[in-house]
């Protein structure tokens, strides 16, 4: 049971490093993406790597929960659960929502839980 929420724990650490380190990163490097974060003015090729980020986070976090935790599923969906305690609030308020399309949110949410499963099964049994 510890391992298990060390797992979830460390894989949300995880999709944090890695979407908002290499967002950071395409921000240098993407002039627009850079200027879309400061206007809250997303197009569809912004959103989508935005999305791709969160979702390479949640792979690699729900990789790295199976790993600490010694399974492939508990420590994964309690990731997911954290990261949607975390992130629903923040994704329903006026500083969020309005800027995104529905397909965008509902696109983030599902893969919160879904991702992290599968990284999760990703990694070869003990």
């Amino acid at each position: 049971m510890l391992r298990a929420l060390l797992g979830a724990i460390a894989g949300t650490v995880a999709w944090f490093i890695v979407a908002l380190g290499l967002g950071t990163v395409v921000q240098k490097i993407w002039p627009d993406f850079a200027e879309a974060i400061k206007t809250n003015s997303y197009t569809v090729p912004i959103m989508a790597a935005r999305l791709g980020l969160s979702f390479l986070g949640s792979l690699l976090g729900g990789i790295l929960a199976s790993r600490i935790s010694g399974e492939r599923r508990n420590a994964a969906l309690a990731m997911g659960v954290i990261m949607l305690v975390i992130f629903v609030p923040y994704h329903l308020s006026a500083a969020v929502w309005p800027h995104f399309p529905l397909w965008y949110h509902l696109s983030f949410f599902v893969s919160l839980i879904v991702l992290p499963l599968i990284g999760a099964r990703l990694v070869s049994s003990r």
